[in-house]
């Protein structure tokens, strides 16, 4: 498509400023300055528009950036902006920040930047950004943020009162236990995470302790709404899974792929005796434990607890071993919790029939 097209697209729209088009999917266009300042021209003064996807368009840059900070009032009603693998860089992400924070509306937008170059040079303004109160949804997965860009944004300073951001993925950062520390600083003393309902931070190596610390802060938090955490292969180990599974702050916890082994779903199960009092989601797959060990979850999860009114609907087990014990077991599970429902890998001797 590219600019041309683009441009073809955008520019008998121009006069009706976008007219009542709410949603926009330009991604992987090959759009460069030419197509942004076209989309620039139709739709910035539109009050329809709602979604403007442009996520895979590398050519957009820093450069082009400069273009949304044309005059105030601009995408007063967007609600999701994508520019997610966009080659947006350090600079890029100030330009950006400028332009967003020039909105006068009360609409709070969903702001996905996704594998863009940003560092933690960018997390100045991304702080500016956040405590604008301007986001619903902040994802910069895959961003470099690191260590150092968790400790710009955790400056308790400028975000003490911040509220209204539900949404934060910071998966694929390179966070590690002191990016974890700055994080549970950042929760633990300001409000910005208060209005948190989906914490992403998968594939960054925490560690136990880098996992603790953030547990921790959330354990603190009073008042908050239970939220969806993903730790998948964190290295959270076992002592982190069990501060994880023992939080009374999460409704939706992601243990994916962090080599639990036999010995984690033996000390896991201890804590899973008649199902959980605040979970509702758990995810265990891809663990490599034995199937023993996967039949003792299941067997604490049918225990007879008066002490516990369990609040659990899925268990995932799958990518862990398994065998015919196993499915007499779930089968004996679904007759006493009909609730639950139990996701796990099927033994050889059914996939052959």
């Amino acid at each position: 498509m590219g600019d041309v097209g683009v441009i073809a697209f955008c520019t008998p729209l121009e006069a009706c400023h976008g007219g009542k088009i709410q949603s926009i999917d330009l991604e992987y266009k090959n759009i460069g300055s030419k197509g942004i300042e076209a989309i620039g021209r139709a739709f910035r003064s539109s009050m329809s528009l709602i979604e403007l996807r442009l996520s895979r368009n590398p050519s957009i840059g820093d450069n082009c950036i400069v273009s949304f900070n044309q005059g105030e009032d601009m995408f007063q009603s967007l609600k999701l902006l994508d520019l997610s693998a966009c080659s947006i860089g350090s600079i890029g992400m100030e330009k950006l920040t400028e332009a967003l924070l020039q909105r006068t509306t009360h609409s709070r937008m969903s702001l996905k930047l996704d594998e863009n170059l940003l560092g933690a040079a960018s997390c100045n303004s991304l702080r500016r950004l956040i405590s604008s109160s301007q986001l619903s949804s902040l994802s910069i997965k895959g961003c470099s943020i690191g260590d150092d860009g968790l400790q710009i944004l955790k400056s308790p300073i400028h975000m003490k009162h911040c509220r209204g951001l539900n949404t934060l993925n910071l998966g694929d950062n390179g966070i590690g236990p002191m990016g974890a520390q700055y994080l549970a600083k950042l929760l633990a003393e300001t409000d910005l995470m208060m209005d948190i309902n989906d914490l992403d931070l998968s594939r960054n190596p925490l560690g136990s302790d880098g996992v603790t610390f953030i547990i921790s802060a959330l354990q603190q938090s009073t008042g908050r709404e239970p939220l969806r955490l993903d730790l998948t292969s964190t290295g959270c180990g076992i002592e982190g899974a069990l501060s994880a599974l023992n939080c009374r702050n999460i409704r939706s916890l992601i243990l994916f792929n962090n080599a639990l082994g036999s010995d984690g779903f033996t000390a896991l199960a201890s804590m899973l005796k008649g199902g959980h009092p605040e979970l509702e989601y758990l995810d265990l797959g891809g663990n490599m434990a034995e199937a023993d060990a996967v039949n003792n979850i299941l067997i604490a999860l049918g225990h007879k607890n008066s002490t516990v009114v369990s609040t659990l609907k899925t268990i995932i087990l799958g990518g862990n071993a398994t065998n015919e014990a196993i499915e007499k077991k779930v089968n004996e599970l679904i007759l006493i919790r009909p609730e639950l429902d139990v996701a796990f890998d099927l033994s050889d001797r059914v996939r052959d029939d």
